[in-house]
């Protein structure tokens, strides 16, 4: 099953180009204080998206590899989840992978299947730099990878994980993965992403990277605009 995705494929940062549509196409954008970074930001009717963090990304998408570098030197996850919402409870976040076209709705399967599987915050680090430069475009190569790279490092550092190619392969297309690609697909559409990486806040703010943010600035807007404290968050 081979999974193209055209002559001009999507490519991940679609959201850091033609900065001089930005506030046409992604709304207002904030004024840059010492305690507030500059935030560029579309508003969107309140959608039901389950978490008050989202981020989408691509396994394949280098900006969202070099994101997710930032943000981890950041403890931008941990800052999240110090967010104490209006009801007393803690912020929360997950990453839900677009699935804008074909190829990125395989590699969705693949996020999907490890993560049920158990995979590591780190073992997904890991496996979308493996993603990256080997770019599998079918089944047959995912399975390759996963054989390869994939499964022997992480249950090299996460001794809880135990997997084979073929078990990994079997969930992608089973029935729990298929419903997890359909509530991607509906936030995607909801929030009406074109790119990645870029951020839902608070299931009412999409926060693109660029147009004003870029790997080291974003974690620190979404925090301001996820709590009115933000300058807890930002320093």
């Amino acid at each position: 099953m081979k999974i193209g995705s055209g002559k001009k494929k999507m490519k991940c940062g679609l959201a850091m180009m033609a900065v001089g549509f930005s506030v046409l196409i992604f709304g207002h954008m904030s004024a840059p204080s010492p305690q507030s970074p500059a935030t560029s930001f579309q508003s969107i009717s309140r959608i039901e998206a389950g978490s008050d963090v989202i981020e989408f990304f691509w396994y394949g998408c280098a900006h969202c590899k070099n994101l997710e570098q930032a943000l981890r030197d950041q403890q931008f996850h941990r800052k999240v989840n110090e967010v104490v919402r209006a009801d007393g409870s803690p912020a929360s976040f997950r990453r839900v992978p677009a699935t804008l076209n074909p190829l990125w709705t395989l590699h969705a399967r693949l996020y999907f299947a490890l993560d049920n599987l158990g995979m590591s915050d780190e073992g997904h680090f890991n496996t979308m730099k493996a993603v990256g430069v080997s770019m599998p475009k079918t089944l047959a190569q995912i399975r390759n990878l996963l054989d390869n790279q994939i499964l022997a490092n992480e249950a090299e550092s996460n001794r809880s994980f135990s997997a084979s190619a073929q078990e990994v392969a079997d969930l992608m297309f089973s029935s729990q993965v298929d419903n997890q690609i359909s509530e991607a697909e509906r936030l995607s559409k909801e929030s009406g992403i074109s790119g990645v990486p870029v951020f839902l806040v608070d299931s009412s703010m999409v926060v693109p990277l660029g147009q004003g943010l870029d790997y080291k600035s974003i974690g620190p807007a979404v925090l301001s605009l996820l709590s009115p404290r933000h300058e807890d968050f930002v320093k």
